[in-house]
């Protein structure tokens, strides 16, 4: 369990654990087995919250773009989630908005994950995965349904 405070200091409403993980403090205050510590979030690869707890992320543009990824982590655990910005066009891909994102970048899942970006080995795009497989696969059946194909031409 992280501690809050009842009164953010950066918007309307009680701290979350989005604005500790995007403050400039290196530990996060942390109660675990009823001991109190301070985690270092350099050592924290991925902090869950339920995504009812979780406030809508204030993105200041009308339209935002959401893409489907899988996280692989360096210990080689793989999340699966979608990933949600708003950005200007001209820097509107998944890897400008990892480049410019803080230290954690959110995964919405059924809950919400805060992957740190240091312990993150891969995104990979899942939709240009699929279209790739999609397109192979209607490739292989044209082949297959085209009867001129693996004849030889007699000459």
């Amino acid at each position: 369990m992280v501690f809050v405070v009842p009164i953010s200091a950066s918007h309307d409403g009680s701290e979350d654990l989005s604005d500790l993980l995007r403050s400039e403090d290196p530990y996060l205050p942390v109660e675990e087995n009823g001991s109190h510590l301070c985690i270092p979030k350099e050592a924290i690869a991925v902090a869950w919250v339920e995504s009812g707890l979780h406030p809508p992320e204030k993105t200041g543009a009308a339209s935002s773009t959401e893409k489907r990824v899988l996280v692989t982590l360096h210990s080689g655990r793989q999340l699966r989630g979608a990933v949600r910005y708003s950005r200007h066009p001209d820097s509107s891909r998944l890897v400008d908005y990892l480049n410019a994102s803080a230290e954690f970048f959110t995964l919405h899942q059924d809950r919400v994950a805060f992957v740190n970006r240091k312990h993150a080995r891969s995104v990979t795009l899942l939709e240009r995965l699929v279209e790739i497989k999609r397109s192979r696969k209607l490739k292989s059946k044209n082949r297959a349904a085209d009867p001129s194909r693996g004849r030889k031409s007699a000459r």
